[in-house]
């Protein structure tokens, strides 16, 4: 829902914004077209801006910044394109809702996104060999857990899940015909946000007059340029074994009982007396007197199952015969007009 008034402003920065200042609480602002709007942009009502896809950049950031506390965004992109270490997403409070957004750049205000991300935004091959698989390596640091996966057909990434921390990962490209072109997108997803990057390689032969094709194996295509101080923080880092729980310490019979008598055991029964056999007993049905309902109610889980009925033995319904059909004689074959003449009546006695 988009509301105007007379003095919108007419560059595109500050129509976006409008839109946004005029989408109030609970309603949806749906961006059609175009597909790329400019920011930054400031998101103060607790309303739902649905990108379908758009992506909303800017070269300054935060991007995004989300004031209200119960904002969503919805199916959209953010983009910081100006130099490294700017910020794509800032939110202000922790209750905002994010459904399926990709952001480039830092996220500022998420405890569960807080970290410096270093991984590439675009991953060039250049020229590879046909008809051979090729596996390069790609050394990243990530912050927070995360899912690496391939929307590339015949790519596969090693490992493909990621603790916080430096990882290499290894990507093998399966074998391509002549003159393949690679180009598609490699994700990282956390619990609730993503990060692309893009794939290009060129499948061709060894030709004169251009440059050899890549064939060294395992080579290491990407790497941060603090890679070694963040390995070595890496393996260097203590590991945090998780807490174990402490030992159970047997159960002992009381003493004393709730009024602080001493509780006596029973005397041990004679080598002779036979003890009882054990009957289970039955379920106990607990009854919690309702706030609402004003009585007591059985609790769903430890009440014994509701008694069943015997079964009752169906009795066929009686046999009704059909009423018997009326008889009728069969008509004569020949016509009216064949018949030969009735005699006439004889006269009534006298």
């Amino acid at each position: 829902m988009t509301a105007t008034t007379d003095d919108a402003p007419t560059d595109p920065r500050g129509q976006f914004q409008h839109e946004l200042d005029w989408t109030m609480d609970d309603q949806t602002l749906t961006l059609d077209a175009p597909k790329e709007r400019p920011g930054p942009v400031v998101l103060r009502n607790n309303a739902t801006l649905d990108g379908r896809g758009c992506t909303v950049w800017a070269r300054e950031g935060p991007v995004v910044r989300v004031i209200a506390e119960r904002a969503v965004l919805k199916d959209l992109r953010i983009e910081y394109t100006g130099p490294d270490g700017g910020v794509a997403l800032s939110a202000d409070h922790a209750g905002i809702t994010l459904d399926n957004v990709t952001v480039r750049g830092a996220v500022v205000g998420l405890a569960v996104e807080a970290g410096e991300w270093r991984y590439p935004h675009q991953l060039n091959l250049g020229t590879v060999l046909p008809g051979v698989p090729h596996a390069v390596r790609l050394r990243v640091v990530v912050p927070v857990p995360c899912q690496l996966s391939s929307e590339v057909a015949g790519v596969t990434l090693t490992p493909r899940t990621l603790a916080p921390g430096a990882h290499e990962v290894r990507l093998l490209i399966e074998p391509l015909s002549k003159d393949t072109l690679v180009c598609g997108t490699l994700t990282i997803k956390t619990a609730f946000l993503r990060r692309e990057i893009v794939l290009n390689a060129h499948a061709l032969a060894p030709a004169a007059g251009l440059p050899p094709p890549a064939s060294q194996q395992e080579r290491v295509v990407w790497e941060p340029p603090d890679w070694a101080t963040a390995a070595t923080a890496a393996r260097s880092a203590p590991v945090v074994a998780p807490p174990v729980p402490p030992p159970a310490v047997p159960r002992k019979t009381p003493v004393a009982d709730a009024s602080g008598s001493p509780v006596v055991p029973p005397p041990p029964l004679p080598p002779w007396v036979v003890s009882p056999p054990v009957v289970p007993s039955k379920p106990r049905v607990r009854t919690t007197t309702g706030p609402l309902l004003g009585g007591a109610f059985s609790s769903p889980r430890i009440d014994p199952p509701p008694a069943v009925p015997p079964p009752v033995a169906e009795v066929p319904p009686p046999v009704v015969e059909p009423p018997p059909k009326p008889k009728f004689k069969p008509a004569s074959s020949i016509p009216l007009w064949a018949q030969p003449p009735k005699p006439p009546a004889p006269p009534p006695p006298t």
